[in-house]
C-alpha cells in the first residue's frame, strides 16, 4: 500500500500532478484548493490513498490524514466513488462538511457535479451514523497519535482499533499515545 509520498512536482494539470521520487513520476489526484497551492519543482509531501479496480490503479493524494479519513469514510457509501469524494472536499473541510451532515445540510453535498438530492441523502445518513459511533472520524490530535504509533511498529489495523477503544475524554497528544499504549499493551 503507497501511504506517503514525497518528491518534486514535474507536472499539473486541473485534476492532478505529477510527483517524482527518485526515477518514478507518480500521477496522484488531489482536491482543487490542494491543487491551487502547488507550483511546479516544488518538493511536496502527501499522504496518499492507493484505489484499485479491475484494470485501473489511482493515486489520491491529501495534505493531512484527517482530509484521508474523511475521504475513505465518503468512498463506502454506496454510489460515492473516489473521484465524487475529492470533490466533495474540493467544497469544504472536513471540519465543515462533519458539521454540515450534523445538521442534515444536504444542500452543501448537491453543489458537486454528479450529486443529486438522493445520494446526498445517503451520503448524511451513512456518515452520521459513523460520525456517531465508535467509528469515528479522526480528529488532527488523533492523527497525530496514529502517526506516533505507526513509527514506533503498531500496524495500522492495531492502532486503528485502539484509538476507537480509546476513551473520548482523553485529551492532548502524549495523553493520548499512552492511552493507546495502554490499550495496545493488553
Amino acid at each position: 500500500m503507497l501511504s506517503f509520498i514525497k518528491g518534486k512536482i514535474k507536472f499539473k494539470d486541473e485534476r492532478s500532478v505529477i510527483i517524482q521520487t527518485g526515477d518514478l513520476g507518480f500521477e496522484v489526484y488531489l482536491t482543487e484548493p490542494i491543487l491551487k497551492e502547488l507550483i511546479l519543482n516544488q518538493e511536496v509531501e502527501l499522504f496518499t490513498y492507493l484505489h484499485t479496480r479491475e484494470n485501473i490503479m489511482e493515486l489520491y493524494g491529501f495534505i493531512n490524514r484527517l482530509e484521508m479519513n474523511f475521504f475513505e469514510k465518503l468512498i463506502e457509501v454506496p454510489g460515492i466513488g473516489p473521484k465524487s469524494a475529492l470533490s466533495v472536499l474540493s467544497l469544504a473541510s472536513p471540519d465543515e462538511l462533519i458539521e454540515a451532515i450534523n445538521q442534515d445540510n444536504v444542500e452543501i453535498l448537491t453543489k458537486v457535479s454528479g450529486i443529486g438530492k438522493k445520494t446526498a441523502q445517503r451520503i448524511v445518513v451513512e456518515l452520521k451514523t459513523k460520525l456517531n459511533s465508535k467509528s469515528k472520524i479522526l480528529d488532527q490530535t488523533d492523527s497525530q497519535t496514529f502517526d506516533a504509533l505507526q513509527k514506533l511498529g503498531y500496524s495500522v489495523q492495531d492502532i486503528r482499533q485502539a484509538i476507537k477503544e480509546m476513551p473520548t475524554d482523553v485529551e492532548g497528544l502524549e495523553n493520548k499515545v499512552k492511552a493507546a499504549l495502554k490499550i495496545l499493551g493488553k
